[in-house]
């Protein structure tokens, strides 16, 4: 799925309507969600990262979402221990959603 800058839209409601034309053109098996302005995008509403990612989330027509950070927070991150901890569970995260491809795959 294309990306879609919130800079060049009309803010969350903006990206909303880009998302969901993208959305139903391309049909995927999972959107990705990497961040809180793209969690809102994708769910309508103030989708807090930490309580939402490491799980996949049932979308219509059959498509997911999992939520995660952006890549970007893990660069501003303060300290090693953070940055380590951090990345570690981004890279949880992207194993999720590879799991959850590699079954859309198997199914298809």
């Amino acid at each position: 799925m294309p990306v879609i800058d919130v800079n060049k839209t009309n803010g969350i409601e903006g990206i909303r309507v880009s998302y969901k034309r993208e959305l139903n053109s391309v049909k995927p098996d999972l959107v990705a969600a990497m961040g809180a302005t793209a969690a809102q995008s994708v769910f309508g509403k103030i989708t807090p990262i930490n309580k939402n990612r490491g799980r996949p989330i049932d979308l219509e027509d059959g498509i997911k979402a999992l939520v995660t950070v952006h890549p970007s927070y893990l660069l501003r991150l303060p300290d090693a221990d953070a940055k380590a901890r951090e990345y570690q569970r981004f890279v949880d995260d992207l194993k999720i959603a590879a799991e959850v491809l590699s079954k859309s795959a198997r199914a298809a």
